[in-house]
Formats: C-alpha cells, structure tokens, sequence
C-alpha cells in the first residue's frame, strides 16, 4: 500500500503518547480554546 500511494506510514503502540508527540501537541492546543467539558 505504501509503494502504490508514494507515502510512509507508522504506527504507534496504544497508550504510549510518546509515540505520537505530534497528535499530544495538537489535543493540548485544542483545550486551551475548548476546555474538558465541551464536545466536539
């Protein structure tokens, strides 16, 4: 799949954030303008 598409992918373990540093930064800049308690 990757070879057809031209694109590398990864994959994280659950519950290891440290793998996923990009997607943690993302969801700690959406609480500072949606605090817990909202839904999206």
């Amino acid at each position: 799949m990757s070879q057809k598409l031209g694109a590398d992918f990864y994959f994280a373990t659950p519950y290891h954030s440290w793998e996923r540093g990009l997607n943690e930064h993302t969801n700690g800049l959406l609480r500072q303008f949606f605090p817990q308690g909202n839904e999206f």
